[in-house]
């Protein structure tokens, strides 16, 4: 082996070394591609179908003109008890 390629091989040595925990502690936290990330999607879109058809539920109660009606009488109710306690006083 001449000089320049062991010159070479010592630096790359010296640089990689110090790297190669690293390196491992990167390569073994890695996402793993299975059973288990196959289980989280699964989990992950179960939760999204049941979350959507909770926001389609509410979104027929609040356009609903019966809520509405519920909504105007029970803001009428309070209007008309604050004006009692204001007259009363």
């Amino acid at each position: 082996m001449d000089w320049p390629t062991a010159t070479l091989l010592i630096v790359l040595l010296s640089v990689g070394l110090p790297m190669l925990p690293a390196i491992l502690k990167a390569w073994r936290s890695r996402p793993r591609q299975g059973g288990e990330a196959a289980a989280t999607v699964h989990a992950l879109e179960q939760e999204v179908t049941t979350l959507r058809e909770r926001v389609t539920t509410l979104e027929a109660i609040v356009t609903d003109d019966g809520y509405r009606l519920t909504r105007e009488i029970d803001k009428l109710d309070s209007t008309e008890q604050v004006a009692a306690r204001v007259a009363s006083s």
